[in-house]
């Protein structure tokens, strides 16, 4: 993993985690009309819903861009998470997935010297 990029990723992807947690956490207890949701207005949770989207894309994006280019890649295939936080799941999935282009080439060394 490239250095410069790792530590930025490490806590986008983890924020960005955090909030799709918390939306789909907010919409468990919408469909499944947990008592202190009802109790919320009807506003105040629609609000909630677009203020949590609305966060949640920035941190998916700078995010994934840095993971991708941690691990390597272009970040193209990152734009695809315009459609939606279900299509940003599967993309950040994706990306934690696909092997690291750049491996780091320290350990490989120390690695080498052990066994010769």
């Amino acid at each position: 993993m490239d250095n410069l990029h790792r530590n930025k990723a490490i806590f986008g992807v983890s924020v960005w985690t955090a909030l799709f947690s918390a939306f789909v956490a907010l919409l468990f207890c919408w469909k499944f009309g947990q008592a202190w949701i009802s109790d919320l207005d009807r506003w105040a949770l629609i609000a909630l819903f677009c203020v949590g989207i609305i966060v949640q894309y920035p941190f998916f994006f700078w995010g994934g861009h840095h993971l991708a280019r941690a691990k390597g890649y272009r970040n193209t295939l990152i734009y695809f998470g315009v459609l939606g936080p279900p299509v940003q799941l599967i993309l950040m999935a994706v990306l934690l997935v696909l092997p690291d282009k750049l491996p780091n080439h320290s350990a490989r060394k120390v690695n080498e010297k052990t066994i010769w």
